[in-house]
């Protein structure tokens, strides 16, 4: 690939980690919603006559994630492919392999370590991934980060329950411990 065309794929591959998580992903709600852009567009077209429902939906939530995931995996198999000497390929095809030859044994086992090391690199945003499944998969629909919220919220509401329960069986019972002391109406 020439260099300024490089560049501006690399500026578009990596254009959504320029821009805020919650900007991004109203901006998929947006476009995913029943009134949405991409729904307009497929109705206009006659693709379908009613709208798709993508937004408080797996598939919803997939299509966004993978956009702001995409820019990490192409980052550890470009830096790999920065590094590949271009002589090495015109040799294996100056020795009469074929392009998918070259690739498969030439090509591919030289970045296969960013290739391996993509997926571990984009496992971390994806696990802790928040705000993304929250807004464009709703309430319903759980993922590791969502999970683990709904859960700490759960343990701390039961744990206002029982200082609540313990401080009013304390304010029953009196300081002491004792049985309370019947009072007498005046």
């Amino acid at each position: 690939m020439k260099r300024p065309w490089q560049s501006l794929c690399l500026l578009i591959v990596l254009g959504p980690l320029l821009i805020s998580v919650v900007v991004r992903t109203l901006g998929w709600q947006v476009l995913l919603g029943n009134n949405g852009v991409l729904n307009d567009a497929l109705q206009a077209l006659h693709i379908t006559s009613e709208p798709i429902r993508l937004v408080f939906t797996m598939t919803g939530m997939v299509i966004a994630l993978t956009h702001v995931l995409v820019p990490f995996m192409v980052m550890s198999v470009w830096a790999t492919l920065q590094k590949l000497n271009p002589q090495v390929e015109w040799a294996g095809l100056s020795l009469g392999g074929s392009p998918l030859r070259v690739f498969r044994r030439v090509v591919l086992p030289q970045i296969m370590p960013g290739v391996l090391s993509g997926p571990i690199t984009v496992f971390a945003p994806s696990a802790s991934a928040f705000a993304t499944p929250a807004l464009i998969g709703g309430r319903r629909l759980k993922v590791v980060a969502t999970a683990a919220y709904d859960e700490s919220r759960h343990a701390e509401l039961a744990a206002r329950r029982e200082h609540r329960a313990a401080a009013a069986d304390r304010e029953h019972r009196g300081r002491d411990g004792s049985q309370p002391t019947r009072r007498t109406p005046l």
